[in-house]
């Protein structure tokens, strides 16, 4: 089947789809595969999922998501390391995955779709990515 036309999107919930991940998301944080793991499991039982698109067999680009119900405010699908593999970047694979979460939280009915992101020089290429598909900057975290 074409690449260009079908690209599905999927849930890691097997512990080989979970380690295909990882090899995306250490390409965007210093991830150590043990620690990475062991967070999965733990936040998995909170409602935390790895969505991912596959080309080839081969996983080029996930995101991590949970959705989350502030004391004040609606709820939010709120999307953390989104990473698409070096190799695949330019192609299409993130538009894919972010219409996919868009889809997502208006069938769960969240208000909007909060995207964490980080100001280092490498997130640039995202940040003007999401600013494209119309999302804005509206604050700043510390830490």
């Amino acid at each position: 089947m074409d690449e260009q036309i079908h690209r599905e999107v999927c849930i890691a919930s097997s512990p080989q789809a979970l380690q295909e991940c990882y090899g995306v998301l250490a390409q965007r944080n210093a991830l150590d595969p043990k620690t990475y793991e062991a967070a999965i499991e733990q936040m998995r039982r909170h409602g935390f999922h790895v969505a991912y698109v596959r080309s080839m067999h081969q996983v080029v680009v996930c995101a991590a998501t949970y959705l989350v119900l502030p004391l004040l405010g609606s709820k939010q699908l709120q999307v953390h390391d989104f990473a698409t593999d070096l190799h695949h970047r330019g192609h299409g694979y993130g538009k894919t995955l972010m219409d996919w979460l868009i889809a997502k939280a208006e069938a769960e009915r969240c208000s909007e779709v909060v995207v964490h992101t980080s100001c280092e020089a490498q997130a640039q290429r995202q940040q003007a990515f999401l600013l494209c598909k119309g999302f804005v900057i509206d604050g700043f975290r510390f830490t």
